[in-house]
């Protein structure tokens, strides 16, 4: 009877599968979720560099002619930005934040436009996930 066990080799494909497999899914996971991580980066950089542009020329020329003359209109261009380059609700008003003219940004002195753009990105579902804040802001100069 043992003999018979040894040589029998049914349900080993299934073993091997449960042993190996739980990993496989959490690396694919891991992949996909760290694809949607940068996408949103990116996304987020993009609307924040347009949002800064928009910005810079709104709030230099203040005319009815621009869309970004106020905080109000900049954030409200930067939702809109953010949702051509993202999936669609995920950036807010809340989540953009008008820095207006600044005289530094990344090392180099003059006058700016800054946008900052700020998500909580959540990863994976609990207890294996968690929150990752992202943040990005960009500048565009001003005359």
């Amino acid at each position: 009877m043992r003999r018979s066990f040894r040589h029998d080799k049914r349900g080993s494909t299934t073993v091997e599968f449960a042993i190996v497999g739980w990993m496989l899914c959490m690396v694919t996971f891991a992949i996909v979720e760290t694809g949607l991580l940068w996408w949103l980066k990116t996304g987020m950089q993009a609307a924040a560099s347009a949002a800064a542009r928009c910005g810079a020329i709104g709030y230099t020329f203040n005319t009815a002619n621009f869309l970004c003359t106020n905080t109000t209109t900049t954030q409200n261009f930067a939702v809109t930005s953010a949702q051509t380059w993202t999936y669609q609700p995920v950036i807010t008003n809340a989540d953009v934040t008008v820095n207006g003219k600044v005289s530094n940004c990344n090392g180099f002195s003059h006058n700016f436009f800054s946008v900052t753009i700020s998500h909580t990105f959540f990863a994976l579902p609990p207890p294996m996930g968690n929150y990752t804040s992202l943040a990005t802001t960009a500048c565009y100069p001003m005359p």
